[in-house]
């Protein structure tokens, strides 16, 4: 346990280069990938990685792990040199290196730099060094900080001339890093063909494992989840499982304990994230300005994603596009780059979907450049379009003129300058140009719908009143051709009704007219009677039809009429006619008492069917809505099977 009485010095080292060899952890592959090099005679070995990932301690480890004895180390920082004149950074080499080998430097060495440091001051080095037998290796940290491309830089004097050095001397070997801006790896592999370059990565789990159960070994134990978490949390980048384990301890010393669980990780987040505060700020401006957008984009799908359970992340070019963003060349290949780089990895079976490697990164982002405010960085891709539009503030400031025009430049130049983008919509709508204030302010709103807001609703306000002022009598027109329709329909369908109703009472007046025949057969069969034919002479043959007549009188007459289609049991129907609600009866008829109710519309089935007395067909229905069981007439359904 960590008492007051036992405190102990935090052994977890953050944000400055490794010294000393018992707290160096890994890395031992990259080492013998050097030596081997140095041993072949290769005269440039040319290290690079990302920002934070340990590049000047490994330089500073090199000494205490490759070739023991056979080198001799100097180690040259060239941060504070990015200013100086070639002749100044030689004079500062030259010193460095005689104090290292204790050797005099040469005082001509001040008249003429370049010409006595190689042709007085270097040959005497690699004599002292043939009679040690030993090789000289320059280890030369941030590289790349001369590599600002502009015509008096180093770039243009000292990498030409280091390459000389190398040539004129067989025995000089130099070992750069490089890594501030990932970009500049290419153009520095220019400069040296001959070299062969190695990564320096993320650490291998076991060697991340020793860089965080080791230092503080004899009074902090980490139970395996906790180490899992902090796995997870750094994917075994040195410089954030450093920091991880800084804040664990200070949690640690602060709460007297000496056991670290899963649970002690997830409280120190917020904390780690503020003391790698300018390690990660430092560790993004690294990148070019459109994969920092990009960066943002991808930490916000997985918030996104993880906010809604989901394990496939949106694509970070179509989030960029939804955030008002218009998809530039750079942009299109700015997240195959971060793979590149390895800031990001591909979801797995994924092609356009990806994650960011260290999710402690992930959290800072998403913290600290939400995907809102991190879009706003595009407007300085173009240093034409930037320029361009300071020229149209002061147009538009001084001299009381448009500067719709410049802005329209601009956006060709730039298409994600979004101040340009504002300004055009404002100009636009002040000129009640409101068609393009319209198309220019949909964008701005998925840009900065607080900012566009006003402006988007007043100039929809605008086109729609003028719309409506042009198009009010073709609407109006429009509305009675509608209407015509409308009443013309209507009218067809009272026609089909009273056709209908003509019909029916046709046929009525035809069951009235055999109601007065079957009333006349009646009279015949009182006629016929066997008991009176002893009375009454003898009756003519009575004719066929008169025969047909009375055997319909002496069954049950059931009169059909000829337009019904008979349903059979099982059928489905729909009930049809008039739109409103139509009683179900307890039988065949009219005479029936009310069951339930159904609506034109509705789905029933037919149970069965019969006759009323006046001859209607009726069904027998069950309607599931209701669960109801009853009898409607055959001219309410619709059979629909």
């Amino acid at each position: 346990m960590m008492t007051t009485q036992t405190r102990h010095i935090n052994p977890y080292i953050v944000g400055r280069p490794i010294y000393d060899r018992e707290s160096f952890f890994g890395r031992r592959k990259l080492f013998r990938f050097i030596e081997d090099n140095l041993k072949q005679n290769t005269q440039v070995v040319l290290l690079h990685g990302q920002r934070r990932i340990g590049k000047s301690s490994v330089l500073m480890q090199i000494p205490n792990f490759v070739g023991l004895g056979e080198f001799v180390f100097i180690y040259f920082d060239l941060h504070d040199k990015t200013r100086l004149p070639l002749d100044s950074i030689l004079q500062n080499l030259a010193s460095t290196i005689a104090d290292k080998l204790n050797i005099p430097q040469s005082e001509s060495l001040s008249l003429n730099y370049k010409t006595v440091f190689s042709d007085e001051f270097l040959p005497q080095v690699i004599e002292v060094l043939k009679e040690q037998k030993r090789k000289m290796v320059w280890l030369l940290d941030e590289f790349d900080v001369l590599n600002d491309q502009t015509p008096d830089s180093p770039v243009e004097s000292f990498f030409p001339y280091l390459e000389t050095l190398i040539g004129q001397y067989n025995n000089l070997f130099i070992i750069p890093v490089i890594g501030r801006r990932v970009e500049d790896l290419t153009n520095l592999k220019s400069l040296f063909r001959q070299a062969v370059n190695q990564e320096i990565g993320l650490l291998e789990k076991s060697d991340a494992k020793a860089l965080i159960t080791k230092p503080a070994a004899h009074y902090l134990n980490y139970d395996s989840q906790a180490i899992d978490a902090i796995l997870e949390l750094s994917s075994g980048h040195p410089y954030f499982t450093q920091v991880i384990c800084n804040a664990l301890f200070l949690q640690a010393e602060e709460e007297d304990k000496s056991e670290i669980t899963c649970d002690d990780v997830t409280k120190i987040v917020d904390d780690a994230i503020e003391t790698a505060e300018g390690g990660l700020a430092w560790f993004r401006d690294g990148l070019p300005i459109p994969e920092r957008v990009v960066f943002s984009a991808v930490a916000q799908a997985e918030k996104m994603a993880e906010k809604k359970n989901n394990s496939v992340t949106e694509e970070p070019l179509k989030l960029l596009r939804e955030y008002g963003v218009i998809i530039t060349e750079a942009l299109n290949k700015a997240p195959e780059n971060l793979v590149q780089w390895e800031f990001l990895e591909r979801v797995e079976n994924s092609e356009f979907h990806y994650k960011i490697k260290v999710k402690l990164v992930r959290y800072w982002l998403v913290k600290r450049y939400p995907l809102r405010q991190a879009i706003w960085d595009l407007e300085k891709v173009d240093l034409d379009a930037c320029r361009l539009f300071e020229l149209a503030e002061d147009i538009a400031e001084n001299r009381n003129l448009s500067s719709s025009d410049i802005y329209e430049q601009i956006a060709k130049l730039n298409p994600n300058h979004f101040t340009a983008l504002f300004k055009l919509a404002e100009d636009y709508l002040d000129t009640k140009n409101y068609q393009q204030a319209l198309e220019k302010y949909n964008r701005a709103y998925k840009v900065d719908p607080t900012r566009a807001y006003e402006g988007y609703e007043l100039t929809r306000g605008k086109k729609y009143r003028i719309w409506w002022n042009k198009n009010r009598l073709t609407l109006a027109l429009l509305s009675v051709f509608l209407l015509t329709i409308s009443v013309t329909i209507n009218l067809f369908q009272l026609s089909q009704v009273q056709t209908q109703l003509k019909e029916k009472k046709a046929r009525l007046a035809e069951l009235e007219k055999l109601d007065d025949l079957i009333a006349e057969l009646e009279k015949l069969d009182d006629l016929n009677d066997p008991t009176s034919i002893s009375m009454q002479p003898t009756m003519p043959k009575e004719p066929e039809e008169i025969t047909k007549l009375k055997a319909i009188r002496r069954t049950k007459v059931i009169v059909i009429p000829w337009w019904e289609k008979t349903l059979s049991s099982g059928t489905n129907a729909t009930i049809s006619g008039t739109p409103g609600t139509k009683n179900m009866l307890s039988g065949a008829g009219t005479a029936n008492r009310v069951v339930g109710t159904v609506r034109t519309g509705d789905r029933v089935q037919i149970l069965g069917s019969s006759y009323d007395k006046n001859g209607y067909q009726w069904y027998k229905v069950y309607h599931p809505q209701s669960g109801k069981t009853g009898w409607i007439a055959a001219d309410q359904l619709i059979s629909s099977d």
